[in-house]
């Protein structure tokens, strides 16, 4: 007699990670936020569904370590997840910024987990930076 018996192990899922940014200036790596080059109150991301502006709920804080802003949004990465892939950072009137980020699934039987799998900036790669685990955009 053969028996099959349901697998026991729990399981897992992690949500998508939290993007993280710090806008800084490509000359002297000055905070762009905090400096009041951009103002925190108007900066804000969305995305366009059908042609109709959703915006991405999003914070921004002061870093203790470093003492620059930084913009964290759960948010994004998961409509990224969803399948938008296209964003839109709106800075100030004269700045409007783009965003590519694709939120991948893996699954290894056990667990799931959401990763970050591509991110650009207007249309350029940006590597994660592995000691503060954000993005840096150079501006």
């Amino acid at each position: 007699m053969l028996t099959l018996h349901a697998c026991t192990f729990p399981k897992c899922s992690s949500g998508p990670e939290t993007l993280r940014l710090k806008i800084l200036s490509k000359i002297d790596s000055t905070d762009l936020m905090t400096s009041g080059y951009y103002k925190m109150d108007t900066i804000s991301i969305y995305y366009l569904d059908k042609n109709v502006r959703k915006d991405v709920t999003i914070q921004i804080e002061k870093d203790e370590i470093t003492n620059k802003t930084l913009l964290n949004s759960n948010d994004i990465t998961s409509k990224s997840l969803e399948g938008f892939k296209d964003f839109y950072v709106y800075l100030n009137y004269k700045d409007q910024d783009t965003i590519f980020l694709d939120v991948v699934s893996k699954e290894d039987g056990h667990c799931t987990s959401n990763p970050i799998n591509s991110f650009k900036y207007n249309n350029q790669v940006i590597q994660l930076d592995n000691k503060e685990y954000l993005y840096k955009i150079l501006k």
